[in-house]
């Protein structure tokens, strides 16, 4: 499986986004051919090499081109032309989402890149009419409604769909510090706008003075990415640098994206990890508290042996559980053991698919549990608790019925059955 994952170490923009894409591979041609096709005046894109913070890295810029007298529908808000370095003329035109929505229905893009971009643009609509009390419909854009802001969204929708990726993900977003004018006037840092935009996002202030996640950077992540954390685990394949406008004291200002292949089509959750190191308790204790713990829902309890301070010996109790289990189990511990104290922990697990099947043996059927990645049988193993069964019903050894289980599983995988 083929994961973008955005690594936003200095926040994210629109421009950004753009210039990440280029760098890690995606050809300036796409991203002008889907700009052309909005039929808009003079719009355009273009890239160059620049460096932010000692990185190499790609700066695009949305050409707007502006027609003298200001007829063209689609004119430039000045505010956000600011970011872009060009200067236009021309009236200020505050569009609503209706007129953008007009815009992308009436343009040449193929209708899977219409509809991302529209649905990032009724994302932010929906945010700003939170913040102002209004609806989505009345809601006047003001630097996010600017031709350039379009090109940027529809930029990144489709680079994101010539990059080929199955997944994208994102880092916690650096939202940066201290105020940035608007056409509300001097705002905190992070805009109100923003602020909506990120619910439920993970993101962190810093010293940066600066307005470092845009409401269109922020608007298009939390449209595409499936998942906001660490980078997951994948071979990197491809690396680009999209530059911001201005340098950065202390830091590059430049959003890194990553591409590459995860694992094959391995299952994916979280789990609880809870433990604790346990010295002075009998031996005979733990097995009654291993059973309460299954009783109430964990999915594995193991005891490793260790050796603390002062050579002392020592076990430490592992539980595995469903993530949100830790308040149900922990008092478990606490009350069944003599622990003072526990540590509690979430980690990621790959887990193959899993079926049951039922294989013959010359002693009877048999349960066996098969795992699959992707579309692959690759293990089958019998249920102990069947091949009991069927050993204690047929009068033989648990031992042969697991060795003819094993065999008969294993044929099973052979023939892809």
């Amino acid at each position: 499986m083929r994961i973008a994952y955005f690594d936003c170490f200095s926040g994210v923009a629109g421009d950004m986004i753009l210039g990440a894409l280029v760098d890690a591979g995606v050809p300036l041609t796409v991203l002008k051919e889907a700009v052309a096709a909005l039929d808009l005046p003079g719009l355009g894109i273009e890239a160059r090499k620049v460096t932010r913070g000692g990185l190499a890295a790609t700066k695009v810029d949305v050409l707007t081109g502006e027609p003298s007298g200001g007829t063209d529908p689609g004119l430039v808000d000045p505010a956000r032309a600011t970011r872009h370095g060009h200067a236009h003329g021309g009236a200020h035109l505050h569009r609503r989402l209706p007129d953008i929505l007009e815009i992308l229905h009436k343009s040449r893009l193929p209708a899977p890149t219409r509809e991302r971009a529209a649905a990032i643009f009724t994302r932010l609509a929906a945010a700003e009419a939170a913040v102002h009390g209004s609806s989505p419909e009345a809601v006047h854009f003001h630097e996010v409604g600017a031709r350039d802001a379009i090109a940027d969204v529809v930029g990144a929708v489709a680079g994101l769909a010539a990059l080929g990726a199955d997944r994208i993900e994102a880092s916690p977003l650096n939202l940066g510090g201290g105020t940035v004018a608007t056409a509300h006037g001097t705002l905190p840092v992070p805009a109100p706008g923003t602020l909506e935009l990120l619910k439920g996002i993970p993101c962190y202030g810093s010293a940066v003075e600066a307005e470092l996640t845009t409401p269109t950077g922020a608007a298009v992540l939390a449209t595409v990415a499936a998942a906001f954390g660490p980078p997951p685990l994948l071979t990197v394949r491809a690396v680009g640098y999209g530059a911001g406008t201005r340098e950065l004291a202390g830091q590059p200002n430049c959003l890194r994206l990553l591409v590459g292949d995860a694992p094959e089509a391995a299952a994916s959750d979280e789990v609880a990890v809870l433990e604790a190191n346990i010295d002075d308790m009998s031996p005979q204790l733990f097995e009654p508290l291993m059973e309460e713990l299954f009783a109430a829902g964990a999915l594995d309890v193991y005891l490793t042996p260790v050796v603390m301070k002062k050579s002392r010996p020592a076990t430490v109790l592992t539980v595995l559980a469903e993530a949100g289990a830790e308040g149900r189990l922990a008092p478990l511990i606490l009350q069944g053991s003599t622990t003072f104290g526990l540590r509690v922990s979430r980690r990621t697990r790959l887990k193959l698919a899993r079926e049951i099947r039922t294989v013959e043996t010359p002693y009877g059927p048999v349960a066996v549990k098969v795992g699959r990645l992707g579309e692959r049988r690759i293990q089958a193993s019998p249920e102990f608790e069947d091949c009991r069964r069927v050993a204690a019903a047929a009068g033989v050894p648990v031992r042969m019925v697991l060795e003819a289980a094993r065999a008969a599983a294993r044929a099973h995988l052979e023939s892809g059955g």
